[in-house]
């Protein structure tokens, strides 16, 4: 076994959150794992395993994670302010005897220095931590050491000012008794201000005592005033009431006359109102006299409208009754009923109560084939006389009830169809020979019928989709809904429901009204079921805006000028995750997560936009998953395989992961805690997004390929599923990308191959590709 280079520890601050935290390094008991805790306040403390932690695995070179806290611990989910440190500890012995031997044991010997190495990376860990002599001083050890003691006496001085403090404080308290006398004498000024308060005071009685004594001599005249101007006011008010009383008299003889006048005009107005009666008497009375003109006159309008009608009877029954009849009056025959109907018979007898008659009336012909008369029985005679017809009369009775003019009746000249086969055309409304022709183009999905002039009838674009022209779709009704143009719809209103949502599957529905519908629902739109719509295809939503500001860098031999995402909000549709029923994934989750890579013909294929999540037939490229790393390559493979993709080819991979970043990792340089499967940005603080809006390509996980390299070990290896066989001489397998670690190394073209088939990473993981499917009409 091989050792890595890397140091024998990890160190993870809190969220308040995670609970599960990796290590990287071999450890092959529980035993030679040290977990400790920091506190907020920096105190550390080991953590006791089964207590507050466990460990997932032991053995395996790449490491494995620890659970903490676990059920019965102390302690809490690890906080912003705490640090939880996993470390390498090994006792320093030798436990391995070689006795003399004529063979050596390799595999002893191997473990011997794998173990040393092991304790000389804790050994290295701890002197880095140490404090050391920079490289070129002139300090000897001898001089540091005369350093730290100068650092002691430092200490001491220290101390020294702590007793100063002291002084400091008894002299505090010696002003404050200053102060204390200080107050004193304020006090004693204060007194003084009083003393000189009460001589103002004193002066301000004097004053008051005059202003009292001027008050009461105002009040006196006050009153005196007051009195004089109360009889001045009684004075005026008699001269008022007296003038009062002479202009009241005055009015009273005013309103008099005017009651008086007003009497005169009530009687004036009374007569005017008798005038008034007299006029509308009279009006009335000539009204009377023109309602009974008129009445006379609707009467007479009356019996001439009766006549009319009777007129008009009798002319339709002679006008019905006297085409193309024999002369002879027979009775029953045509003409017998048109003289009677002309002379106005029909209309007596039936006014008659002589039902019989009534009845004779009621069994008159009604069609050519009823007409008789003495010389023919056969509705032959009547039916030429449309001129110019040939038909018999055994296809003319086909077309019982038809409204066609000759030339057209002359068709069924020599038919020999039924009536039942006639009937089979009931209904059409449109030639049936290019309903025939239309109906040779279609293509049938299940119980739907699609026809298109392209398999890919939709195209969408951040927020709008085309239903292209020339495509025709059978509803649910069984009616079709037609574009004779490219017709566009805006993505945000044909929603089902609430607004965009970014990173999610939409699906497209034609209802039976032939209206476009987008839903997050891969049966049914919400309020509809499915057999109210017909899905059409669907698209995948952006999950993190890229602007020109935050896209990867090209290189100068790129496949596009600009990075095509740019300008790309979250929740614009993808463009090249559009699907139809006849343009789509042949994967058995359908289209989820994935877009179409179709790069000049070379080839054309479906890529997971996201790392993959979940595993066997769960696994999926979503947005909010979880990735899947720690995991065999061949059981990634497996998981792919079980939903119809497999694993990348190296070319496959170069196509797909352009335009993602180059030379960069993920911000942190660590796998984040919520592990999700996209939308994160560089070290660079660059979107992690291809040309073709595949997300985390370089720079997060290393992602295992399809292919095997050279066989990298010489025994019999089992994998993590032994029943179905072991590897003699465990191949390689291609990884592409580069991890969260690879730094300037990471890339689009970045590529190992020391890893077996068997080696489990906590750095590496998986994406998934599917064939393409699409139909064409012949």
């Amino acid at each position: 076994m091989t050792v890595s280079k890397n140091n024998p520890v990890n160190n993870y601050a809190g969220d308040s959150s995670a609970t599960q935290f990796d290590f990287d390094f071999l450890i092959e008991d529980s035993g030679e794992l040290l977990v400790q805790h920091t506190n907020s306040s920096g105190e550390q403390t080991a953590l006791t395993l089964d207590v507050d932690y466990s460990i997932h695995e032991v053995g395996n070179k790449n490491g494995s994670y620890i659970t903490f806290p676990i059920a019965g611990s102390s302690y809490s989910v690890l906080a912003a302010d705490e640090v939880i440190s996993l470390s390498l500890k090994l006792d320093i012995e030798q436990d391995k005897e070689y006795a003399n031997s004529n063979k050596l044991n390799f595999s002893t010997l191997e473990w011997s220095f794998d173990y040393i190495t092991r304790i000389l990376q804790i050994m290295n860990r701890l002197l880095a931590r140490a404090v050391k002599i920079q490289e070129g001083s002139n300090i000897d050890t001898d001089t540091l050491a005369v350093n730290l003691n100068k650092v002691a006496d430092i200490s001491d001085d220290v101390s020294t000012v702590a007793a100063n403090t002291s002084d400091i404080s008894t002299v505090a308290d010696d002003i404050a008794n200053v102060n204390t006398v200080s107050g004193s004498i304020a006090n004693v000024n204060a007194v003084g201000n009083s003393i000189s308060d009460v001589n103002t005071v004193a002066a301000d009685l004097t004053n008051v005592d005059t202003v009292a004594t001027n008050i009461s001599d105002v009040n006196t005249v006050a009153g005196i005033a007051s009195d004089v101007s109360t009889v001045s006011n009684i004075s005026s008010d008699v001269t008022a009431v007296k003038n009062n009383a002479s202009d009241i008299s005055d009015v009273a003889d005013d309103i008099t006359n005017v009651c008086s006048v007003a009497a005169d005009l009530t009687n004036i107005d009374a007569v005017a109102g008798d005038l008034t009666n007299i006029d509308a008497v009279k009006n009335d009375l000539t009204n009377i006299d023109s309602v009974a003109a008129d009445l006379t006159n609707i009467d007479s309008v009356a019996a001439d409208l009766t006549n009319i009608d009777n007129a008009s009877a009798n002319a339709a029954l002679s006008k019905q009754y006297a085409i193309g009849v024999p002369s002879e009056p027979t009775e029953g025959s045509a003409k017998y009923w048109a003289a009677q109907a002309a002379a106005g018979q029909i209309q007596a007898d039936w006014d008659q109560s002589d039902n019989t008659k009534k009845d004779y009336i009621k069994n008159k012909p009604t069609k050519l084939s009823n007409f008789t008369d003495d010389s023919e029985t056969t509705p032959i005679k009547e039916a030429k006389t449309l001129t110019g017809l040939t038909s018999t009369v055994t296809e003319l009775n086909i077309l019982d009830g038809a409204t066609l003019d000759v030339n057209e009746l002359n068709i069924l000249d020599g038919a020999t169809l039924s009536t039942t086969e006639l009937n089979y055309v009931d209904g059409v409304t449109s030639p049936i020979q290019t309903q025939i022709n239309k109906k040779a183009n279609l293509i049938c999905h299940t119980d739907r019928d699609f026809e298109y002039e392209d398999p890919k009838f939709i195209t969408a674009d951040k927020d709008n989709i085309t239903i292209l022209a020339g495509t025709n779709i059978k509803l649910k009704s069984g009616d079709y809904y037609s574009a004779a143009s490219d017709t566009s719809y805006s993505f945000a209103a044909v929603l089902d429901t609430g607004s965009v949502s970014n990173g999610k599957d939409y699906y497209f529905y034609l209802n039976n009204s032939g209206e476009l519908i987008a839903s997050l629902n891969e049966t049914a739109p919400t309020g509809y079921t499915s057999d109210d719509v017909v899905q059409i295809g669907g698209a995948h939503t952006l999950c993190v805006s890229v602007t020109s500001s935050n896209a990867p860098a090209l290189p100068s031999n790129s496949f596009w000028s600009t990075h095509p995402a740019i300008g790309y909000s979250a929740g614009d549709i993808i463009p090249n995750s559009v699907w139809t029923v006849a343009f789509r994934s042949l994967a058995k989750t359908g289209n989820k997560g994935q877009v179409l890579i179709d790069h000049y013909g070379i080839e054309k294929f479906w890529v997971d936009i996201y790392l993959q999540s979940g595993t066997g037939s769960a696994t999926a490229s979503s947005y909010d998953g979880t990735i899947t790393n720690s995991r065999q390559p061949i059981n990634h493979q497996f998981d792919m395989d079980l939903v119809g993709k497999k694993l990348p080819t190296d070319n496959q991979f170069m196509i797909f992961a352009e335009g993602s970043n180059q030379n960069t990792n993920i911000a942190g340089g660590a796998i984040p805690p919520s592990k999700l499967t996209g939308g994160y940005t560089d070290t660079a603080g660059k979107r992690m997004i291809s040309g073709f809006f595949v997300e985390c390509c370089c720079g997060y996980l290393w992602q295992w390929g399809e292919e095997l390299g050279f066989n990298g070990q010489t025994n019999w290896t089992a994998y993590d599923t032994t029943n179905r066989g072991q590897s003699y001489g465990m191949p390689y397998v291609l990884l592409f990308g580069g991890d969260y670690d690879s730094g300037a190394n990471g890339g689009s073209w970045a590529r190992v191959c020391i890893a077996p088939r068997t080696d489990v990473y906590t750095n590496k993981g998986a994406r998934g590709v599917s064939c393409h499917f699409e139909k064409h009409h012949k």
